[in-house]
Parts: C-alpha cells; sequence; structure tokens
C-alpha cells in the first residue's frame, strides 16, 4: 500500500505551547474539534494523554456508519507535542504527531499525518483529511487566538 504524509501548520497568535497542549490534551476539546456532521464518541475510560495510553473511540463515517479507533498515545513531550498511532481502525498504519512550536508572537500548531491506504483512494484519504484539519485549525486558533490558556 503506497504511504502518504500530510502536514498541517497553522500559526496562532498569542497562544503559547503550553495552552495548544492543554487543549489538544483535553477530553473536551475532541467535540470541539469535530467537524459538523461527524460524530465521535469516546469508548474507553482512558482520556489522559500520557505515554501509553490507549484512546478508545467510535466515529460514525459518513455520520451513520460506525468505525472503532483505537489510538496508542507515544512520544508526550509536554508541552511540545505527542503522537497518537491507530491500533484499530480502517487505516492502518496511522501515525498522527501534534506539535506544538513557539516562534516570535504566538505558537504554530503542526499536525503531521503519516498513513497508508489501498492503491486507488489515497485522493480520498487525503481529502478527507485536509477538510478534518482544516477545521480542527480554525477551531483551535478561535478558541486560542490571543489567550494564554484554553
Amino acid at each position: 500500500m503506497p504511504r502518504h504524509t500530510l502536514v498541517f501548520r497553522t500559526f496562532i497568535p498569542g497562544a503559547t505551547a503550553e495552552s495548544l497542549f492543554a487543549f489538544h490534551a483535553s477530553v473536551e476539546a475532541l467535540p470541539k474539534l469535530t467537524p459538523p456532521g461527524a460524530r465521535v464518541e469516546i469508548l474507553g475510560p482512558d482520556v489522559e494523554v500520557r505515554d501509553g495510553a490507549l484512546h478508545r473511540l467510535r466515529i460514525w463515517v459518513l455520520g451513520v456508519i460506525p468505525v472503532r479507533w483505537d489510538a496508542r498515545i507515544s512520544e508526550v513531550t509536554p508541552p511540545h507535542g505527542f503522537t497518537d498511532m491507530a491500533e484499530r481502525g480502517p487505516i492502518r498504519p496511522f501515525r498522527h504527531r501534534h506539535a506544538f512550536v513557539e516562534v516570535p508572537g504566538g505558537c504554530e500548531l503542526v499536525d503531521t499525518l503519516e498513513f497508508s491506504v489501498m492503491d486507488g483512494v489515497g485522493w480520498l484519504a487525503k481529502a478527507h483529511f485536509r477538510a478534518m484539519f482544516a477545521h480542527r485549525h480554525r477551531v483551535t486558533e478561535r478558541v486560542l487566538s490571543g489567550a494564554a490558556g484554553p
């Protein structure tokens, strides 16, 4: 299967790595970061962002097809970021690195996705992730722009 890498970057004025880490590590952020029309349900009690945590989710594809998505948290380096890797789900391997890079005047949010999908559907996965992360970055900017915290 072909491997794909997508990188999404957004400058968040006035934000800090600490505020971005706290927001993205918060279970309360998940509904805010979920695009309109999509639905995500947290299935397990382990919602902490710490090395080894297993986040268990149910995601409704196209709003009607329930899919399990289990992601293992690793490479937790507060306040600079963390990684989640799919252990169960429709796209594997799937690696998502959340990075928070302080720059003059704010912080840069950098999401790096690495994944493999079957030949012929890479364009569909990329389009889906581009729309999803455009939404996630808009929400993060709206919530944290000019803020010292979430």
